[in-house]
């Protein structure tokens, strides 16, 4: 049967011990598209699928200004030695237009299965299959984001990808489930192995889109 779901939490905010700031609200949702066939013929079940799910992500990071004193004497005095300035996401960018308010990520799942399940006797099933999954690149819905090549220096025109995801995401699925006669079906014995791959940590994929944000530090200068 096919069916369809979706998640939407409530804003929330994330943050690091590096951040500084006053803290990184994000807003996440993802709806699940899927459709499962199920098929009976003698000793096998036959089983498939496809799941498509869309996911999005509104993000803003809120920055501040931290100075650092090296003394007590220094703080008195309000001569800070080094003074760290972090702007909001959702500022105006200076790489963009001047662009304006959260940013909004987007990506895609696309995932799809088949399996067999085997009776070789009736103590002894044999499973095997095979799963693919697809991994959208996340990206900016308005192309705001600053990548910034390290090979070349400077930064990317907007739209470029910020990695690659692969289109080989073959997983095979290969299990063996047996009781044995001997000991009067009291005891089950379970084998298995397969390929595994996962779309990689948001936190991670997203810093592009994250680092459209003015950023200074300043130190052993005079300040006022």
């Amino acid at each position: 049967g096919a069916s369809a779901s979706s998640a939407r939490p409530g804003g929330l905010v994330r943050s690091n011990s590096t951040q500084n700031g006053r803290g990184q609200p994000y807003t996440n949702s993802s709806m699940s598209f899927i459709d499962n066939l199920t098929w009976l013929k003698s000793a096998h079940t036959v089983k498939a699928g496809l799941e498509i799910r869309p996911v999005r992500l509104y993000t803003d990071r809120l920055g501040g200004t931290t100075y650092t004193y090296s003394n007590l004497n220094s703080l008195l005095a309000n001569t800070p030695s080094q003074v760290q300035f972090l702007g909001d996401l959702s500022a105006p960018s200076p790489w963009n237009n001047g662009a304006t308010g959260n940013r909004l990520a987007k990506q895609a799942y696309y995932i799809g299965f088949a399996q067999d399940e085997w009776k070789l006797r009736p103590n002894m099933t044999l499973s095997f299959g095979l799963r693919y999954e697809y991994y959208s690149v996340l990206h900016e819905d308005r192309n705001l984001a600053v990548f910034f090549d390290t090979v070349k220096g400077g930064i990317l025109p907007a739209g470029t990808p910020f990695y690659e995801s692969s289109k080989l995401n073959f997983a095979p699925r290969l299990g063996l489930t047996w009781s044995p006669k001997a000991l009067k079906s009291n005891t089950v014995f379970r084998f298995g192995a397969g390929y595994f791959y996962g779309p990689g940590q948001t936190e991670d994929l997203i810093q592009p889109i994250e680092s459209d944000r003015v950023s200074r530090t300043l130190s052993g200068v005079a300040y006022p």
